[in-house]
C-alpha cells in the first residue's frame, strides 16, 4: 500500500478536496493515485528508522502540512484553509 493513503483518508485532508468539489470517498482507486503520484501530494522521507514521513497537499492555494510516524499514525502539522 502506497504510504500516501493513510494520508488521503485524513479528515483534514478529506475535507479539503470536498471543499474542493472532489469526494475522495467516491474515487476509484486510480483517480485517487493520480493525486497521490503528481505534485498535488508531496512526500518526504524524513527517518527510515524509526519511520517518519512528512506530507505536503496542495490544492489551488490551500496547503496542508502532516506527519506520519511508524505506527502508521497521521498527524496535522499546519494548515492554511479557509
Amino acid at each position: 500500500m502506497p504510504i500516501e493513503l493513510p494520508v488521503a483518508f485524513h479528515p483534514v485532508v478529506l475535507y479539503l478536496f470536498w471543499k474542493h468539489g472532489i469526494s475522495v470517498l467516491d474515487l476509484p482507486l486510480w483517480e485517487l493515485y493520480e493525486y497521490t503520484t503528481s505534485d498535488v501530494f508531496v512526500t518526504n522521507i524524513v527517518s527510515v528508522e524509526p519511520f517518519v514521513a512528512d506530507f505536503t497537499i496542495a490544492l489551488e492555494d490551500e496547503i496542508l502540512s502532516l506527519r506520519m510516524d511508524d505506527t502508521a499514525t497521521v498527524t496535522l502539522n499546519s494548515c492554511n484553509q479557509d
